[in-house]
């Protein structure tokens, strides 16, 4: 906010799986429970500052493998988990993030999850998100590579493509919202209706949030690091670390 940004693209709550994951250093644990603990409280101390939150990724992106994907083609990596270990592994962050601490954001990500792009899966953000954990706010797409279409990605709930701009963008990728949104609404192919829902579900939080009443006023050039978050940074990260003691070398655990 001292940048003159009011939406925090924090916290990554993916389950940690690999080491060799690109963000593995961004996110919280192994550890479904503890994740959905962390969320909550990061979540509620963003917004409790006025500031939007928005979790990611959704879902399943626990490795980097091709994450834009290959040219020319640009298909990325497919993760297949059962409904099952999804809901037992891989949202509960999610679902904790939406029902206890009232999230505004959900960031989808690169990923396709079952053979589809999540920015465009009917059952992640329409079903799961909105209809059964009934989030309030929006579903805004990872940075160029995850929307992958115009009609399909607005009517299966994602609602801010980022970073928008001009129809080729400097990948090569078509900027699928703008005016290929203009167009879908002008061929009937998306409903002003959603349209409509889409602008609600933005504006929604930044009124809940003061932001509308109370806009930013820093400005991008603004220093915003001091000693006092740096010392904090290094505190919780001292604190939160646990060290185990391999006593009698009973790690690794044998076959046996």
């Amino acid at each position: 906010m001292a940048k003159g940004r009011n939406v925090v693209l924090s916290p990554t709550i993916n389950i940690l799986r690999s080491l060799l994951w690109a963000r593995a250093a961004e996110t919280f644990s192994e550890d479904p429970w503890l994740t959905t603990r962390m969320v909550v409280a990061g979540v509620s101390g963003v917004q409790s500052e006025g500031a939007l939150a928005s979790v990611k990724h959704y879902a399943a992106y626990n490795q980097d493998t091709n994450r834009f994907g290959l040219d020319p083609e640009w298909k990325t990596v497919d993760i297949h988990v059962d409904t099952r270990a999804l809901h037992e592994l891989y949202l509960p962050g999610f679902k904790a993030a939406v029902q206890e601490a009232d999230v505004a954001s959900v960031m989808c990500s690169y990923n396709m999850l079952n053979g589809q792009f999540t920015c465009e899966n009917d059952w992640l953000l329409n079903k799961t998100l909105r209809q059964d954990w009934g989030l309030e706010g929006f579903v805004v797409a990872d940075w160029y590579f995850s929307t992958r279409s115009t009609v399909s990605a607005v009517m299966s709930g994602l609602d801010i493509s980022m970073p928008g701009g001009s129809l080729e963008d400097s990948y090569g990728f078509p900027a699928y919202y703008g005016d290929l949104l203009v167009e879908a609404i002008t061929n009937g192919s998306v409903s002003m209706s959603r349209i409509d829902n889409m602008v609600t579900r933005l504006w929604r939080y930044m009124f809940k949030l003061g932001m509308v009443d109370n806009p930013v006023n820093g400005t991008a050039e603004s220093y915003a690091r001091t000693q006092d978050h740096l010392d904090l940074a290094q505190h919780m990260t001292e604190e939160g670390a646990v060290l185990l003691k391999n006593e009698k070398c009973m790690l690794p655990f044998s076959v046996e």
